[in-house]
């Protein structure tokens, strides 16, 4: 996990992405691969919920996803070229307009009616839920960063901390886009404004409606760039280059966590001291970090001399939290 401190403030920020930097760390040998596992709660209450759901469950189709959920309906909104500029609630939503794909119970009349067939991880979703439920979903996490729709209402979500959740005022304060910020969330089933950004804190799981005003790329506080793709793999070199970016105006700490048995792994941080170039063990926690908003460091990581023995244990892997 890549925790964030505004050290100015003395406000934990969890940036946890699902993804970011170290925490999606991946290594695949000699064709067989292996990903993070990890456990998300969300606590469901009984109607309609917004829900961000932040790992890739191991089986993505819905009746597999909600098995054990006394969930009978669930969709999600892909965007389509007109923007969103009015929402509606869900109870008065138009499942058949475009741009909605949604799923229903195998035992509800209208199930034939379903077109939402996989459930996939970093998405926003409304789920109806027919008592209150603490939903536990296992999968794996994946970097997938958000794609703003411009002049449009987006509906979005973001990994934070379940226990010092920024105010939504703080996150977004390094992104022009999003401001002054236009945010609506679930309250109550009817979609509520948040009339002060800056005391309303935003909670863990919880999706919600975001007006985005011109292009942007933010991702909040943290920024994170990666070769490519979802997830680092490691491949013939056995090294990768991950870019922390400081998007707000706040000095950043980033800290980083790996739990599990995988390959120990080390890395090189270059840019957050000039001309220093400093290996490092990554061990259960390290730290890394600049006083310098809006800046970035890059992080060289690589498997500190054990990819031949990683090679010869195709089931290896160097895991996140």
């Amino acid at each position: 996990m890549i925790r964030i401190e505004h050290m100015s403030h003395h406000q934990r920020i969890f940036c946890a992405l699902c993804c970011l930097a170290l925490f999606s760390l991946q290594f695949k040998a000699m064709g067989a691969s292996t990903g993070n596992l990890r456990s998300q709660q969300i606590q469901l209450q009984r109607g309609w919920n917004s829900v961000f759901l932040e790992v890739v469950p191991q089986d993505t189709a819905p009746t597999a996803v909600f098995s054990n959920a006394p969930v009978p309906v669930a969709a999600t909104y892909f965007p389509l070229a007109n923007a969103v500029e009015f929402l509606a609630d869900p109870v008065r939503i138009n499942w058949k307009k475009e741009g909605w794909s949604v799923w229903y119970a195998p035992r509800r009349s209208d199930s034939f009616l379903s077109n939402l067939h996989a459930v996939d991880g970093n998405r926003s979703y409304l789920i109806y839920s027919e008592q209150d439920f603490l939903w536990t979903v296992e999968g794996y996490v994946a970097f997938q960063p958000v794609r703003w729709k411009s002049g449009s209402y987006n509906h979005v979500g973001f990994g934070v901390d379940q226990q010092s959740p920024p105010t939504f005022g703080k996150f977004f304060a390094g992104s022009k886009a999003h401001s002054p910020g236009k945010f609506y969330r679930l309250v109550n089933e009817k979609w509520t404004k948040i009339t002060n950004p800056d005391s309303a804190s935003m909670k863990s799981g919880e999706a919600f409606w975001a007006w985005c005003q011109g292009s942007s790329d933010f991702q909040g506080p943290l920024t994170v760039t990666i070769p490519v793709g979802r997830a680092v793999i490691f491949g013939s070199q056995g090294t990768a280059r991950i870019a922390l970016g400081n998007s707000s105006g706040d000095p950043l700490g980033v800290r980083t966590e790996l739990s599990g048995s995988g390959l120990p792994l080390s890395y090189v941080l270059v840019g957050a001291c000039p001309g220093v170039r400093r290996p490092e063990l990554l061990h259960a926690a390290s730290e890394a970090g600049t006083d310098d908003p809006r800046s970035a460091i890059d992080l060289d990581e690589n498997l500190d001399g054990c990819r031949d023995r990683a090679l010869a244990a195709p089931g290896s892997a160097a895991r996140g939290p």
